[in-house]
């Protein structure tokens, strides 16, 4: 974790999260409304064949993310319930009357620490993948378009990613 404060940011994490897992399943609507298709992959097997088109596998991507985002939200929220620097100071003084409460306040930082970078690398995965979905569903329109919209929201992911770990 880097920053001081990045306790502070659970809350908006976790409501970051569910907003676009929110997103991600009202893009499954989009996807289904769409008129244009592109088959991606025809697979012919003995006497039939099937095709993999754009849109399936965009359903399949945003679902993922969508299952991702919620994933992240879990996480989150896990992490906000082992968040023992938030404690009210009444409360926090009670608590070190306990002999043990050094111990326990590090255990249940820990996991604080274990629970919010969970649901960041899930956040991340998710964010990748409904990029992807968005470029395929652009692809039957525009074949440039939607390679470039994944390319640019990937491009800008990992810099993100790469500038906040290099701090």
């Amino acid at each position: 974790m880097s920053g001081d404060n990045w306790r502070s940011t659970i809350q908006d994490s976790t409501s970051v999260s569910g907003v676009l897992a929110g997103f991600a399943i009202a893009f499954v609507g989009l996807i289904l409304q769409s008129h244009e298709d592109l088959t991606l992959i025809t697979i012919a097997y003995g006497g039939s064949s099937f095709g993999i088109s754009a849109n399936s596998v965009a359903l399949l991507v945003s679902g993922l993310s969508a299952a991702l985002f919620i994933g992240s939200l879990e996480f989150s929220l896990a992490a906000k319930r082992f968040d023992v620097w938030s404690l009210p100071k009444d409360y926090e003084t009670f608590l070190q009357r306990d002999s043990g409460w050094p111990q326990s306040r590090n255990r249940q930082d820990k996991l604080c620490v274990k629970y919010a970078d969970l649901g960041r690398r899930l956040y991340n995965i998710a964010i990748f993948t409904i990029f992807l979905a968005l470029g395929l569903t652009i692809l039957p329109y525009s074949l440039l378009v939607g390679v470039a919209t994944t390319a640019i929201g990937w491009i800008v992911e990992v810099a993100q990613i790469v500038t906040f770990r290099s701090r």
